[in-house]
């Protein structure tokens, strides 16, 4: 493959992992909304992708669709950034500055945020198990 189709599949790939972001962000408002066995599917997806990225955190490892975005940007001869993948392109975005304090701030925001979707995801389905 070209230089080009790595770019351009790492830039979907970018597209994806923003789409995953937001879905796991809405599932806690959205779920309630679904019918039931779509309720358990939505709120199930969205608490396995947010493990994976805490664990990926955790680990120092970085969420693996980060890894691989960068993996094919490095197989299209260009150069990854350096930082989140959230920070990264809200700079981008936004035409912003961040410093690292902002940074992290940033970063630290979103993870509890993601986390305390994660739980809720939890007690949702436990409350959907007692229902049942």
């Amino acid at each position: 493959m070209s230089a080009e189709t790595y770019i351009l599949l790492a830039d979907l790939i970018g597209i994806f992992h923003a789409m995953i972001i937001v879905f796991m962000m809405t599932a806690v408002f959205v779920a309630p909304t679904l019918p039931k066995k779509i309720e358990i599917l939505y709120l199930t997806i969205a608490i396995i992708a947010g493990v994976i990225a805490i664990t990926g955190f955790l680990t120092g490892y970085g969420c693996p669709i980060t890894v691989f975005e960068f993996y094919l940007r490095s197989l299209g001869g260009q150069e990854s950034y350096i930082g989140s993948f959230i920070t990264y392109y809200l700079e981008a975005l936004f035409s912003l500055s961040l410093n690292n304090v902002w940074k992290c701030l940033i970063d630290f925001v979103i993870g509890a945020v993601l986390f305390a979707i994660l739980v809720s995801g939890f007690v949702g389905l436990s409350r959907q198990k007692q229902k049942s």
